[in-house]
């Protein structure tokens, strides 16, 4: 049994502004009057960048999750039929508003509330499965979409009222640093969708082939997009008179064509990049650059779901050990500092992968099972299976 594999968004956490770091930043560091303007400048956008995040933040500390809400999800989250249609293909949490999304492959969405340890809502979003899920950052909203359908679809999380259907975008959705801009997949373009009014922005970018995972540094306003063509690019997020004005850096062909880029992270100082494939092929890059500082083993050759921690230290991927995606499963949690690994059993080939804050805790559903592991430092212990 195999599915297509899921894409992931990422978002660099919340982090202490870095220097630039372009090609010519050495050389003007050797000026030290431009050196008192550029940290004039650091100090200026480190304070504004902090007057963005403070509600935030204070939203996020307002609630804890419910201290039963992990056993009462691996009770009540598996499904007693084990019909493919049912099978978890999706995951997405939200640690602002501690709210899980779960997507399935019949399109249902549940809407799980981890202050209160029950679920909310339950939508059919979706005729086909919903395994492309992904949060505003406040996790007030969400979008959803299916690898067989042309259109995305926004969310109230509270309520699970539909409020807004994007025509044409296939593929996952990224947040900007600015609050209600969002980079919408079209394929092998992207476009820029206002979420307070509800509707895009001029402007159509291409991409080097079909758009299948994000990530946004919201520091630098960098952001790097992966295809399934195997690519990975790096552009720069920015407005010119109203209008969506993003740069693009450089392109990078790491992987072969149909070797689709499912994961990518941005490291919490901005400086590296990881990228996941398909093939499980783990690799960091250097920002400046975009050339490959190192890559990481596992013993997984097919991967059909990734996530990254929050602090953008581990790595969790699911998939098999053989390279069709057919046969054993497992689970691989990865030290991204490191380049440790240690191994989970899956019981399935098609495990779906989720870090839950604070611990973390890596909750994974492996077909209609689920099992959660907190996380230790390199190693992980099993909390319950269900």
């Amino acid at each position: 049994m195999s599915a297509t594999p899921t894409p992931i968004v990422a978002a660099t956490p919340f982090r202490q502004l870095r220097p630039d770091r372009s090609s010519n930043a050495a050389k003007r560091d050797s000026a030290p009057a431009l050196s008192i303007a550029r940290l004039a400048g650091s100090w200026f956008r480190s304070r504004m960048f902090c007057l963005m995040t403070i509600p935030l933040f204070l939203a996020g500390c307002a609630s804890t999750i419910h201290p039963e809400f992990l056993s009462k999800f691996l009770r009540d989250g598996r499904h007693n039929d084990p019909a493919f249609k049912n099978i978890v293909v999706r995951m997405v949490y939200n640690d602002l508003a501690k709210v899980l999304l779960v997507g399935r492959e019949s399109g249902r969405i549940e809407i799980w509330d981890a202050k209160a340890a029950h679920i909310v809502q339950v939508i059919n979003a979706h005729e086909h499965r919903a395994n492309t899920l992904s949060f505003t950052p406040d996790g007030q909203h969400f979008f959803s979409n299916s690898t067989f359908e042309k259109n995305t679809r926004l969310w109230s999380t509270r309520t699970g009222e539909l409020l807004h259907t994007l025509p044409e975008t296939r593929g996952p959705i990224c947040a900007t640093n600015d609050r209600n801009l969002y980079l919408a997949s079209q394929g092998s373009s992207f476009r820029v969708f206002d979420l307070e009014k509800r509707e895009f922005l001029a402007g159509d970018f291409s991409s080097s082939g079909f758009i299948t995972s994000w990530a946004f540094d919201v520091v630098s306003g960098n952001f790097a997009i992966g295809t399934a063509s195997g690519t990975i690019e790096l552009w720069r997020f920015g407005m010119s008179n109203g209008k969506p004005a993003p740069q693009h850096i450089r392109t990078a062909g790491p992987y072969a064509v149909g070797n689709w880029v499912l994961g990518l992270q941005f490291s919490a100082d901005g400086s590296s990049l990881y990228s996941v494939a398909r093939t499980v092929k783990i690799d960091e890059w250097d920002i400046d650059s975009l050339k490959k500082k190192r890559a990481l083993g596992t013993p997984l050759r097919h991967l059909h779901s990734a996530a990254f921690s929050p602090d953008s230290k581990l790595l969790a991927i699911g998939g098999t050990v053989e390279s069709f995606g057919t046969g054993k499963g497992n689970i691989e949690l990865i030290d991204l500092l490191e380049g440790t690994t240690s191994t989970i059993p899956s019981n399935t080939n098609l495990p779906v992968v989720v870090f839950i804050p604070p611990g973390p805790s890596l909750l994974s559903a492996q077909s209609t099972m689920m099992e959660s592991r907190e996380v230790k430092g390199k190693k992980s212990t099993q909390a319950g299976r269900q």
